[in-house]
């Protein structure tokens, strides 16, 4: 079974984060996310939006097919629970708390920080913003689709807070899972989420 039909059988939704508005509340507590909008915005055109979303948390994603003309663009990425209604936006959360969290875009059809060198890549994934600490975040990346072809693009938030009053971001977090993947840096996964992509 590839890959990506795995992605389809496992649900969205994990619940590693506390609830950042009251921290002191259990910390096995966290927040659902149900979907993974990705934003793709050319410097000439309309933006291309594409989610993988499982608003009922049953484990059925209805996944977007990213396709993308070749070309350069800014990537925005967003976090929603569309088991509340009004959908709850989990991104101003994650912004919040940014020191402790970190987007990883990786995949066969990605070059990027997370995935270190790759030949078959379709696509170029760079960090644009960063935290207080002058570490990346990942809400925002600029993308360079260069090679026609079929791939996938994988997306991961990461949870990162201080473990015994360590900081457990730290600058390597993306090399290091491009080297020895989820087993190579601390933190739990928030999300993790497979997009078939094709650039034309």
């Amino acid at each position: 079974m590839n890959r990506f039909a795995i992605a389809l059988l496992l649900p969205v939704a994990l619940t590693g984060c506390p609830d950042i508005e009251n921290p002191d509340e259990n910390i096995n507590e966290g927040e659902v996310i149900t979907t993974v909008e990705l934003t793709f915005t050319p410097a000439a055109g309309a933006a291309l939006v594409f989610t993988h979303a499982d608003p009922e948390n049953d484990g059925a994603p209805v996944i977007d097919p990213i396709v993308l003309p070749v070309g350069a663009y800014t990537l925005g990425v967003r976090f929603l629970n569309e088991l509340e209604d009004p959908a709850e936006d989990i991104t101003e959360e994650v912004n919040e708390e940014n020191d402790e969290h970190q987007v990883l875009v990786y995949g066969s059809g990605v070059e990027s920080e997370a995935t270190g060198d790759n030949a078959a890549a379709l696509a170029t994934v760079s960090y644009d913003d960063e935290d207080a600490n002058g570490l990346p975040v990942g809400l925002a990346h600029t993308v360079d689709a260069t090679t026609a072809g079929t791939a996938e693009l994988q997306l991961m938030l990461r949870h990162l807070p201080p473990e015994n009053d360590t900081a457990a971001k730290v600058a390597s977090i993306a090399a290091d899972f491009a080297s020895g993947g989820s087993t190579g840096i601390g933190g739990e996964v928030d999300v993790d989420v497979t997009f078939p992509l094709t650039v034309q």
